[in-house]
């Protein structure tokens, strides 16, 4: 949760604050990832089970999901302004 807020914060605030603010937010949200990595390594019952990490199959889908949602809401919002300046 905290982590999102962070997120948001970061991209909300990063045209009208300055670079400082989202530097400090991106930095925030590191922390929140470093400690929740750290929390959960040593927790009986993880949330998420530490020996997924090293293989390479899961490494390689955990960073393309990000990457295609990326592109996907991108080209969604490319459309959608498309459709309403040039196609009325």
């Amino acid at each position: 949760m905290a982590r999102s807020r962070c997120r948001t914060r970061l991209c909300v605030s990063s045209e009208s604050r300055g670079l400082g603010l989202t530097l400090g937010s991106l930095a925030a949200g590191l922390a929140l990832v470093a400690a929740f990595i750290v929390i959960e390594r040593r927790a009986q019952a993880p949330l998420v089970r530490p020996e997924i990490f090293p293989k390479a199959v899961m490494v390689r889908a955990d960073l393309a999901a990000p990457l295609f949602l990326g592109a996907f809401f991108g080209f969604q919002f490319i459309v959608t302004l498309y459709l309403q300046e040039l196609r009325g």
